[in-house]
């Protein structure tokens, strides 16, 4: 009987942990980086790594305080200018990270597992106060080299950055197009993350850089196409090719 009462209880805590995934989870740290992005648009941000029990969440301070603030004065401001996205690493779902565009809640799911490959180099530094340790990757086209700390023993970072023994308190790309220095480490207290609620329109990775190109370009018909109801709907999960998609078709392709 004792037995058969510890098989229960372990079946009801997994049960337990896994309903837990995409509910509200404690945030335990909040790390602030220095944002700065160098590509078509060059613009600052100051950006924010939200280290919950098993999730993260990394999101604008700028696009927060614009939410959140009714004092939108100039005095108040703070400086740079916002990113129009958010990332949540495994929630809702444990193992996958959603790629959230704002404010049109057009999403790109990654799984996490094995999405990084990571190189260990020689070096050390210190970051924000912490010693840290070398590190670097090629992802999707970029050569990334980061600055990670164990004294820290969350794998997670900055932006999509993860996979690694302790966080990642600096990265920059080959290319110096995205930079993320790290400017301050908080314990927090009574932050939650949540995932919204709104309804995302899931795309594969082809057609999030077709729409990103297109709102670049053209964000007159970026927006029509958003708003013009014409949207292909494809069954089953996203799958990653080497070559751009037809940007002829006028349907936003969403899948679900």
């Amino acid at each position: 009987m004792k037995n058969n009462y510890r098989v229960y209880m372990i079946v009801v805590c997994l049960l337990s942990m896994l309903s837990a995934y995409g509910q509200k989870d404690s945030v335990i740290l909040q790390i602030t980086y220095n944002a700065t992005y160098q590509g078509s648009k060059c613009f600052d941000d100051v950006e924010c790594l939200d280290i919950a029990t098993y999730s993260s969440r990394y999101y604008s301070l700028i696009g927060e305080y614009w939410k959140s603030s009714t004092d939108k004065s100039k005095t108040t401001l703070p400086k740079g200018k916002k990113s129009n996205y958010e990332i949540y690493k495994n929630m809702p779902t444990k193992g996958v990270m959603e790629y959230i565009h704002q404010p049109f809640w057009i999403t790109v799911k990654d799984s996490i597992s094995n999405l990084f490959s990571w190189e260990m180099l020689e070096g050390d530094s210190i970051v924000c106060g912490y010693p840290c340790k070398l590190a670097r990757t090629k992802f999707r086209g970029k050569q990334w080299t980061v600055w990670y700390t164990i004294d820290l023993p969350f794998s997670d970072g900055p932006w999509k950055l993860l996979g690694l023994p302790g966080v990642i308190l600096y990265a920059r790309d080959s290319l110096n197009q995205n930079r993320f220095e790290c400017i301050s480490i908080q314990k927090a207290k009574d932050v939650y993350i949540t995932y919204p609620k709104q309804k995302k329109k899931y795309v594969s990775l082809q057609k999030a850089e077709e729409l990103r190109r297109l709102e670049q370009q053209s964000p007159e018909d970026f927006f029509n196409l958003i708003f013009a109801g014409d949207i292909q709907i494809v069954k089953g999960s996203p799958k990653e090719k080497g070559t751009m998609p037809d940007t002829s078709s006028p349907a936003l392709e969403i899948i679900e």
